[in-house]
């Protein structure tokens, strides 16, 4: 079971309070860690492309899409519209297949075709990144593999207080989060988006 750390970016963060939450076990966990950066490595100076799969965000947010619509009348009730979400996912998961299918018929070996393709990815992770939370309170801003108030899953999480708990469901608090979540998304979809032809264009010239 996964333990929470809760002396990090405090003055009582300590190499012998992390030895103690991780069970004794830091050594192994470093060795380990060092095998999954050293992996990361030799995949990112060997492979032509980034090796991440942009069309995978667009599934997870489908999740939420889904537990949006379970929730639809609620919400509307509440004067709450998942419309703008729906509308930002469609945007995203167009986009993402229209650049995901350019890389599968792409020379990856060009480099120019290669740096293009690479740009839009870091692209879309920054994105990703939430800008509406504070770098130094908020260090894991990604909103789909982050923690915090503003990530895909504290959004599903306070959702689910609808069935589970309805007197728990801050309105308020969901409306900023759904706002925050669409804004995210809507920028990742934007930064998608463009003629992704236009590089073998200029290569032509």
């Amino acid at each position: 079971m996964e333990r929470a750390y809760p002396f990090i970016n405090t003055p009582l963060d300590s190499v012998s309070r992390l030895q103690e939450v991780l069970g004794g076990r830091l050594g192994v966990t470093g060795r380990g860690l060092a095998e999954l950066v050293g992996e990361m490595v030799l995949r990112l100076a060997h492979d032509h492309i980034l090796p991440l799969r942009i069309t995978s965000y667009a599934q997870t947010v489908l999740q939420l899409s889904a537990q949006l619509n379970k929730h639809s009348a609620e919400l509307q009730s509440r004067g709450l519209s998942p419309q703008w979400v729906f509308s930002a996912r469609g945007d995203y998961s167009r986009a993402a297949d229209t650049l995901q299918r350019a890389i599968d018929y792409s020379d990856l070996h060009d480099p120019a075709t290669a740096h293009f393709y690479n740009t839009r990815i870091m692209r879309v992770e920054y994105y990703f990144l939430s800008q509406y939370v504070s770098v130094v309170e908020t260090p894991f801003r990604h909103v789909i593999h982050g923690r915090g108030d503003h990530t895909l899953s504290a959004l599903s999480e306070h959702l689910a207080l609808l069935t589970s708990d309805p007197e728990r469901f801050d309105e308020k608090r969901f409306r900023r989060q759904l706002a925050f979540f669409t804004w995210t998304l809507q920028g990742a979809a934007n930064a998608l988006t463009g003629d992704v032809w236009s590089i073998h264009n200029t290569n032509t010239h």
